[in-house]
């Protein structure tokens, strides 16, 4: 990877956690999720993911772990929900401590 990459990453990471930060601060509640959305569209929804019951995914990029508690809590799925933001890791588990 060249600098420039590295650079935008970091900015990145920075950004989000300059957000999650802001909403600590603020005591944003996080809404609950009914179904994955994947974006404006919101695609094909949670079927497309089959049967989770005790099947391990991983959530890269979880943010606050909305959708990562939802397949955990709806469908039994053992998740690992990964962000490089440590305030969004922290909003996580903050609002999802009930949840493995």
């Amino acid at each position: 990877m060249g600098a420039n990459a590295l650079d935008i990453e970091r900015q990145t990471r920075l950004a989000w956690d300059a957000y999650g930060t802001h909403h600590l601060r603020r005591g944003t509640p996080l809404t609950e999720v009914d179904q994955i959305t994947w974006g404006p569209a919101n695609g094909p929804g949670d079927g497309i993911l089959g049967d989770l019951k005790g099947l391990r995914v991983l959530d890269l990029g979880c943010g606050p772990a909305r959708h990562a508690a939802h397949l955990a809590r709806t469908y039994g799925a053992h998740v690992d929900a990964v962000d490089a933001s440590p305030s969004q890791i922290e909003r996580a588990r903050t609002r999802y401590s009930d949840v493995p």
